[in-house]
């Protein structure tokens, strides 16, 4: 499904995930992340990415323990790098254990025009959070997507840092994270490769506007030195079934810097019919 690259990108993701596993247990215990990042005169703001699309905790209710998740098609109508329409393609798979909590998620869209392709992007993201009780958490975001029309054969990037629920309700729920990693990206044409650290924020907002409409926004931004990357991505979903609800979409993707000839921004807009299991 995910094309392989000739050109190897190094993993990156062992010191964080060791981070992850042995150091959070240790704060918990030491009085939770906000105490260690306090002392440390750090701050904890903005948010998660488009991948781990939490559920409401309707006013403080945990979300169920075990296996979840939603898989997605539907109609994309995309302008920028890319003007066509196109077919869209999601699955997003969340286990959680207290005090753990696993997300991954892939999306593709693609799509021929008398039998040449005009567009093919592929994503996919593993998350893990672990809650450090009091509505913060600590997290590491391993993150891959390919879009040869925008220039970019492949790029990897893996980050760990604190987030942090701001809002709980039976109708709104927001979460803010910041964080630091690794990024590699290789591009499709001559540019050079591009090996840098970069500053990640995101939000994520849940707003149950009725009982079977649901407003969603999540936003990442993910900058370094060579491109600060951002991509938004709004949702109204209305259930039509229990297990089955259509989706309305539209996302923004920017990166700062593009090679000539290039779009900075691409636009997605979708319908989507979605399926929980």
């Amino acid at each position: 499904m995910f094309p392989y690259s000739n050109r190897v990108i190094l993993p990156i993701s062992g010191f964080s995930l060791a981070l992850l596993v042995f150091v959070t247990p240790a704060l918990a215990q030491s009085g939770g992340a906000g105490d260690f990042l306090s002392a440390d005169k750090k701050g904890s703001a903005a948010a998660n990415a488009l991948f781990d699309r939490k559920a409401p905790s309707k006013g403080g209710v945990k979300p169920p323990q075990g296996w979840s998740g939603k898989g997605s098609a539907g109609l994309v109508v995309s302008t920028g790098n890319t003007e066509n329409n196109s077919v869209n393609l999601g699955l997003n798979v969340t286990y959680i254990n207290d005090p753990w909590r696993h997300t991954v998620a892939a999306t593709t869209y693609f799509a021929e025009n008398n039998g040449e392709k005009e567009a093919e992007r592929y994503a996919i993201s593993h998350k893990a959070n672990y809650s450090m009780g009091d509505s913060g958490y600590v997290f590491n975001f391993l993150s891959y997507d390919s879009d040869e029309f925008a220039n970019i054969d492949s790029r990897l990037a893996d980050v760990v840092g604190y987030g942090r629920n701001l809002i709980d309700t039976e109708k709104h729920n927001l979460d803010v994270e910041l964080g630091v990693g690794y990024r590699q990206t290789r591009f499709t044409n001559n540019d050079p490769d591009s090996d840098e650290t970069v500053g990640h924020a995101g939000l994520n907002y849940i707003g149950q506007i009725t009982p079977t409409t649901t407003l969603t926004e999540n936003l990442l931004i993910q900058g370094g030195s060579d491109n600060i990357f951002t991509e938004s991505v709004t949702a109204l979903s209305v259930k039509m079934t229990d297990k089955l609800s259509l989706s309305l979409n539209y996302t923004v993707r920017n990166n700062s810097e593009v090679a000539e000839g290039r779009e900075k921004t691409d636009t997605v807009t979708s319908i989507n019919l979605v399926t929980g299991f």
